[in-house]
């Protein structure tokens, strides 16, 4: 009811009451957050109903209180209970002044008048608000009052949308951040994993950059024991602090995380280790949360690999497991290139093995045979006493000695491994190249272009030397070449070329195709061009009859260098 003494005729006009209302309304769109939003329609609300005083409270937060103006702070529960234990109908009423009084004493000495307002928009109820007058109030009825509150709503209602959506519009550009990073990081990360395809740390690179991929703590790579279908750890790796002592651990099919991965073929994610059903007896002390994917290939599994974080510092999320699930696949790609690296260096080397074979039993075998014969037929024209024969066997002799003596020497300078450790490209074909004049008796003269870039991989170095290697011992077995022209170019940060020429008599390039018109020659070559290949270089060879050859390899060092 109306406090006594107050008569309340309506005298404020609807359009100066919607007009002060659109131009608060439009302030309270400005609002950035519900706190914002909340001062906003309170102040609007003691404006257009021209109170002193006025305490709003928003439902839908807890608990959030804001007065206008925002001179004291109140925190009565009881008083917030008040606010929302009325329904929403009637929209306003006068409030006991007994029941009030002593609460309100926090918020302003003695109002003489208060009433209650329900904040509706449309069928939303965004909470209630208290009017206080210090002396009597404006003519206003409670169906002016009602009205007033709902203007107000009207305009606290758009601003808390706006709010709400600029919210949601932060969220979801926050998500998008965290996932444009992750998306750029695995990009990066499967690009620098592809370029040390050829490393020896290609395992322990892919845990480091999974663990920084998802900023966990530590991570562990099992790998896939072809000879019995088990895993066996291969890497483990923590931030900080010793890494766990499982390396070497092998992990049966459905055994642990790792072997429920192995068997499913899916991700899993544990929220606590310590709590969770498969755990393994020893590593259940450990409260964790644990990621864990495959690394497919096609229709194979290679391995597992597994993420962890302190259970009560961070959850995996279905992003986390998409992210490291396309992490994963890179990987596996890479693993299965290098494998196949591995695989195709080992028959390379094979076949190499089989060409010096050949080559020993064909030549140096056959000689040292055949002087052993002429040997035997010297001890018997010794004990014959024919002389003059027996001379010239020993002559025949010592020429086919020395002969398979520099066989001997050209089979030992193709199998001589330059160490590449700490040594630059440049350093090992000088040393190639004066081996070579040692041994041959030819001059080489070696020419460089372009600035020497930081040591290759081992792979890409030993390729090149080897092919200059290839190259120099056809000059001396079939070129009859006076001089060679060793050149070595780094072509930007791009390519690095190696060209060896010679002044010889030169072939038809043409018969590099058909290995049995030109023998051990083009069978080593070719078995270079291969090995080159696997690595994304060349080889080129140029020759006319006469006019000497050149053969020239290259290979990519943009990622290398």
């Amino acid at each position: 009811m109306l406090p006594s003494g107050f008569h309340i005729p309506e005298t404020i006009s609807f359009a100066e009451a919607v007009a002060t209302a659109l131009a608060g309304g439009r302030s309270c769109l400005q609002a950035t957050s519900i706190t914002e939003a909340a001062h906003c329609g309170a102040e609007l609300l003691r404006v257009i109903c021209g109170c002193d005083q006025v305490l709003l409270r928003l439902r839908a937060v807890e608990p959030l209180i804001v007065s206008a103006p925002e001179a004291t702070g109140f925190t009565s529960d009881r008083l917030m209970a008040e606010l929302l234990s009325s329904p929403a109908s009637p929209r306003a009423h006068w409030f006991d002044l007994s029941a009030l009084t002593p609460l309100a004493s926090e918020l302003m000495p003695h109002p003489l008048a208060a009433a209650k307002v329900s904040l509706v928009d449309g069928e939303r109820l965004l909470g209630a608000a208290l009017l206080c007058w210090h002396a009597a109030p404006p003519d206003l009825s409670l169906t002016w009052l009602a009205l007033l509150a709902d203007l107000t709503a009207f305009s606290l209602g758009r601003a808390l949308d706006m709010v709400q959506r600029l919210r949601e519009q932060q969220q979801i550009e926050a998500i998008l951040s965290v996932r444009n990073e992750q998306w750029s990081a695995l990009y990066n990360m499967g690009v620098a994993l592809t370029s040390r395809a050829a490393s020896e740390n290609l395992l322990e690179d892919i845990v480091r950059s999974s663990v920084d991929l998802l900023n966990s703590i530590g991570g562990v790579l099992a790998l896939v024991d072809e000879a019995n279908g088990d895993l066996v750890v291969a890497v483990a790796y923590q931030r900080e602090g010793a890494s766990w002592n499982v390396v070497g651990r092998r992990l049966a099919p459905g055994e642990g995380v790792n072997g429920t991965v192995l068997i499913s073929r899916q991700p899993v994610v544990v929220a606590n280790y310590a709590e969770w059903p498969g755990r393994l007896p020893d590593l259940a002390v450990h409260a964790l949360a644990i990621i864990a994917v495959p690394l497919l290939v096609q229709d194979r599994i290679l391995g597992v690999l597994t993420l962890s974080d302190q259970a009560g510092r961070r959850q995996f999320t279905e992003d986390d497991v998409q992210t490291l699930t396309l992490f994963a696949q890179q990987a596996a790609t890479v693993l299965a290139e290098q494998s196949r690296r591995r695989q195709a260096e080992a028959l390379i080397l094979y076949e190499e093995r089989v060409r010096l074979a050949h080559d020993l039993h064909a030549g140096l075998a056959q000689d040292l045979a055949s002087l052993l014969m002429r040997a035997e037929l010297c001890q018997s024209l010794a004990e014959a006493g024919a002389g003059e024969e027996l001379w010239a066997n020993l002559e025949t002799i010592s020429v086919g000695l020395q002969q398979a003596i520099r066989e001997a020497r050209e089979t030992i300078f193709a199998l001589q491994v330059p160490d590449a450790s700490g040594c630059s490209l440049n350093e090992s074909l000088h040393r190639v190249a004066a081996a070579f004049e040692a041994q041959s008796r030819i001059p080489v003269r070696v020419e460089a272009i372009g600035e020497d870039c930081r040591p290759l991989p081992v792979s890409h170095h030993m390729a090149l030397v080897d092919t200059v290697r290839e190259a120099l011992r056809n000059v001396q077995k079939h070129a009859q070449a006076q001089t060679v022209t060793l050149q070595l170019a780094w072509e930007g940060d791009a390519f690095v070329r190696v060209r060896v020429s010679d002044d010889g008599i030169g072939f038809n390039a043409e018969t590099l195709v058909r290995p049995a018109a030109r023998g051990d020659m083009s069978f080593g070559l070719i078995t270079c061009r291969e090995r080159l290949a696997m690595l994304g270089g060349s080889l080129r060879v140029n020759s006319v009859p006469g006019k000497g050859t050149t053969v020239e390899a290259s290979i990519p060092v943009r990622e290398q260098c």
